[in-house]
C-alpha cells in the first residue's frame, strides 16, 4: 500500500510559477477501506484483466473500458475524456476491494474510487478462475470522498494479446520522459526515479529517459539542457547541467515535486530491481556519454539477464540512443558497437551500418509500409515517437506495423491496444 498511499496523499507544492497547472491528487482516506485486507495473489490478479463494459458511468468512462494490472495496482484505461484509475487490490471478509482514484490524463479532473467484487464471484477470482459472469460495481467522487457517481463494469473478453487465438504482434508501450512531462500533473515529477517505478500502473511495459552529464561527468536524467523552473522549484541555480557538479545539484536543486535529480545509475539499479519494465530507451544528449553510459548499459543487463533466469523479473532491453549525427559518429567509433543494442533515429541506412536493434521514426512520417517490412525481414524493429493523439494511436495500431510506441500518454495508448479485437 506505501506507493500508492504516497501518491494519494500526494499534496502538490503550490509556490512555483506554473503552481496552477497542479492537481490535488485525492487523500488517502479512501484507501481506508483497505485496511486488514490481505494482497491478491498474481494468479487472482490476472483473472481481473479484460475489456469491460460500462453499466454505469459511461458518460464519464466510456462504453468499455480496460483493466490491466501491473503486479502490485489494478489500472482502468478509458477511451473518453483519456480517463484513467489507479487501484490498490486487497480482500477482505470475501470480497474484492479496489480503492484509489480516477483522473483525465488530459485534463486537471480527478478524484476519489472504489469498486468492488463480492462473494462467490471473489472466491472463484482468489482460486484462480474468472466466473461466468464478472462485474464490479462501485462509486467515484470528484473529490476525496465517493459515492457521487455509481460505476458498474461487466467483463466482455480478454485484453488484446491474452488470448492465443489471436495472430497479431505485441505493441510495447513506451512512456516518455520515465512516464510522462510535469505539465500532464502526473504524481512525480518527470524523469524521476519515482515516477519510473509508477510508469506500469499508467500502462507503460518501458520508458525513454533522458540523460546528460554533469561537470564531474556523472550521467544523470534531465531533459531540458538548462535548470529551470519548469523543472526545478526554486531560482538557486541557473545555466547548463553540465556547468555544476552531482555534488552541487542534489545541495540546491529538487525536481518539481520534490525529488532529487537521479543518476543515470539510481535510475538502472530501480529499473532492474524494482520494476518488471521491458525496455530502457536511454536518450543520449551528450557526445561523451558514448564512452561512460555503454558501460553502465552492459552492466544493468547483465543483471537484469541474471534476474530474468533466475524467474525474478521479466527479459529487459536497454536501447542507447542514436538521436544526432556527433553522437553517432562516436558510436561508429568504438570497436564493440555491432555489439551494443542501440536505437537509431537517423535513417534504415544508418540503423543498418550501427547494426542497431530498433529504428525510431517520428510519428510524422507515416506508416512506412515497406521500410517496416524490409526492417523486420532483417530482424530489426521500429518504434515510432511520440505519439500523442488519440486519433492516432488508434490508427497507427490499426494500419501499421511498428513494434513500439513512445508517448507521452502511455493510459491512453494502452486502451486503443488492449481493446484491439
Amino acid at each position: 500500500m506505501t506507493v500508492l498511499l504516497s501518491v494519494l496523499g500526494c499534496v502538490l507544492a503550490c509556490n512555483s510559477c506554473d503552481s496552477e497547472l497542479r492537481v490535488l491528487v485525492p487523500d488517502a482516506a479512501v484507501l481506508d477501506t483497505l485496511v486488514n485486507s490481505v494482497s491478491l495473489p498474481a494468479a487472482a490478479m490476472s483473472q481481473l484483466d479484460g475489456v469491460y463494459l460500462v453499466r454505469s458511468g459511461a458518460s464519464r468512462f466510456g462504453d468499455t473500458v480496460v483493466l490491466k494490472h501491473d503486479g502490485r495496482a489494478l489500472s482502468m484505461f478509458c477511451q473518453r475524456n483519456s480517463a484513467y484509475m489507479v487501484l490498490k487490490v486487497g480482500l477482505r471478509n470475501n470480497t474484492i476491494l479496489c480503492a484509489g482514484y480516477w483522473r483525465f490524463a488530459q485534463g486537471s479532473q480527478t478524484g476519489a474510487a472504489l469498486l468492488s467484487i463480492a462473494d462467490s464471484s471473489a472466491q472463484s477470482i482468489v482460486n484462480g478462475h474468472r466466473p461466468e459472469r464478472l462485474m464490479f460495481r462501485g462509486s467515484i467522487g470528484a473529490s476525496e470522498r465517493v459515492g457521487e457517481e455509481q460505476i458498474t463494469l461487466e467483463y466482455l473478453r480478454a485484453l488484446h494479446g491474452q488470448d492465443s487465438s489471436q495472430a497479431s504482434g505485441q505493441v510495447l508501450i513506451i512512456a516518455h520522459r520515465g512516464g510522462g512531462r510535469n505539465s500532464d500533473r502526473l504524481p512525480f515529477s518527470e524523469n524521476s526515479v519515482e515516477l519510473i517505478k509508477y510508469a506500469s500502473k499508467l500502462g507503460a511495459q518501458g520508458v525513454e529517459i533522458d540523460v546528460r552529464l554533469t561537470r564531474d561527468s556523472v550521467p544523470v536524467l534531465y531533459h531540458d539542457e538548462n535548470l529551470n523552473t519548469r523543472l526545478v522549484d526554486g531560482e538557486y541555480m541557473v545555466g547548463p547541467i553540465g556547468n555544476y557538479s552531482l555534488a552541487q545539484l542534489r545541495t540546491l536543486a529538487r525536481l518539481k515535486n520534490g525529488e532529487l535529480i537521479p543518476t543515470l545509475q539510481e535510475v538502472l539499479d530501480a529499473v532492474v530491481d524494482s520494476t518488471d519494465l521491458r525496455a530502457v530507451w536511454l536518450d543520449i544528449k551528450d557526445v561523451a556519454e558514448v564512452q561512460n553510459v555503454i558501460p553502465m548499459q552492459q552492466a544493468a543487463l547483465k543483471r537484469a539477464a541474471a534476474l530474468h533466469a533466475a524467474g525474478l523479473r521479466d527479459s529487459l532491453e536497454i536501447f542507447f540512443g542514436l538521436a544526432t549525427d556527433d553522437i553517432y559518429q562516436a558510436f561508429l567509433h568504438r570497436a564493440d558497437h555491432a555489439s551494443v543494442s542501440s536505437v537509431c533515429e537517423l535513417g534504415v541506412d544508418q540503423v543498418l551500418a550501427a547494426n542497431s536493434a530498433v529504428y525510431g521514426a517520428r510519428w510524422t512520417l507515416g506508416g512506412l509500409e515497406s521500410t517496416l517490412s524490409d526492417l523486420h525481414a532483417r530482424g530489426k524493429r521500429a518504434y515510432v515517437w511520440t505519439l500523442d493523439q488519440p486519433e492516432f494511436i488508434a490508427s497507427f495500431l490499426a494500419t501499421t506495423q511498428y513494434d513500439g510506441i513512445l508517448t507521452n500518454y502511455p493510459t491512453v495508448v494502452a486502451y486503443y491496444n488492449y481493446v484491439r479485437p
